[in-house]
């Protein structure tokens, strides 16, 4: 049975990129990411206020950016703010690719369900491992956005996106996110209700800072 000194389990880029902070901050370490996407990562990019991230933090982000941008709006109660601070746009397929490097330290298996914990042993269909360390992002990590590509004439010259706007957002959702794809195209992405304490006062840059803080 192989056994790993850290495991974790979760959806989305987080888990991830927790893995590639552990195995950059300790040379010696071996980890298991179990991910609970079809893909390791998640199918979905994320956009961050890079500003907004702490050094640890920001260092794992600039890895995976694929699009940046100067700005970004916000829209509420029918007026639309302008916001001057730069956003990343990270791709899960580039957390993928980085992690892909170490593959010798890092076993990543995707599609996995909540693995039963019993002590050190951790099960799940498929797999059995001994962990001397398991961190559960589930509960942190398993809202997820709806997300579709449209070529909408009102939108389709965007220059920044839209990071919510509150106003067109369907009943059941927080908020829409426009992000222009740089070809007329726009990733639309419904973003859920942030119910609960922890949801509604997070977002992906604080959580991201509060895994990787020393």
């Amino acid at each position: 049975m192989d056994h790993y000194p850290i495991a974790i389990h979760g959806f989305g880029m987080l888990p991830p990129l927790l893995a590639l902070h552990l195995l950059a901050s300790e040379p010696d370490a071996r980890v298991l990411l179990l991910c609970g996407d079809a893909q390791v990562g998640g199918d979905q990019v994320e956009p961050v206020i890079a500003d907004r991230l702490q050094p640890g933090a920001r260092d794992l982000a600039d890895m995976c950016c694929v699009r940046s941008w100067e700005g970004y709006y916000i829209a509420r109660d029918n007026a639309i703010e302008r916001f001057d601070e730069p956003v990343w746009l990270l791709d899960p397929v580039q957390v993928w690719l980085e992690l892909a490097q170490l593959s010798d330290r890092c076993t990543a298996i995707a599609g996995c369900d909540q693995p039963a914990v019993s002590g050190e042993r951790l099960t799940w269909a498929g797999g059995t491992a001994l962990a001397d360390r398991y961190v559960d992002l589930s509960a942190l990590t398993t809202a997820r956005a709806e997300c579709e590509i449209l070529g909408i004439d009102a939108v389709r010259q965007l220059s920044l996106p839209i990071l919510a706007d509150y106003d067109t957002a369907a009943p059941g959702w927080e908020a829409n996110q426009l992000l222009p794809l740089g070809d007329e195209r726009v990733l639309v992405r419904k973003l859920p209700l942030r119910a609960g304490l922890v949801a509604a006062n997070s977002t992906f840059e604080t959580l991201l800072n509060a895994l990787v803080a020393d």
